[in-house]
């Protein structure tokens, strides 16, 4: 039986990070709240950190979270992120946001109107 619904089990989900680090729970909430406030307002718009390509009667929309997990996987490679203690847990609050607050999240393609 699940009691918690919505916003209130998201946010349940990050407070046990608190016992692991109050610095990390800090910086992943901070890259949730960035990822919130700069991206789309709901599924389709787009934000600041997306991308989107035309490609004629398509629209390729690369998503802020898939480009947050990028840069996060690459920094585990080549190592070019300054202070990557601090700037890991952002970019994994960047990636958590956009991963649990679209239900277009796992749309690239999209087919344009007109």
């Amino acid at each position: 039986m699940n009691l918690l619904k919505g916003k209130a089990r998201r946010i349940t989900f990050l407070l046990p990070l608190v016992f692991v680090s109050f610095e990390l729970y800090v910086l992943i909430a901070l890259g949730f709240l960035s990822g919130k406030y700069f991206s789309g307002k709901k599924a389709g718009e787009k934000g600041v950190y997306s991308l989107r390509i035309n490609l004629g009667s398509y629209l390729l929309h690369i998503h802020h979270w898939l480009v947050a997990s990028v840069i996060l996987v690459s920094n585990l490679f080549f190592h070019f992120l300054p202070a990557p203690n601090f700037t890991a847990p952002f970019l994994m609050g960047i990636a958590f946001q956009g991963i649990v607050s679209y239900d277009d999240r796992f749309k690239f393609l999209i087919k344009r109107q007109g």
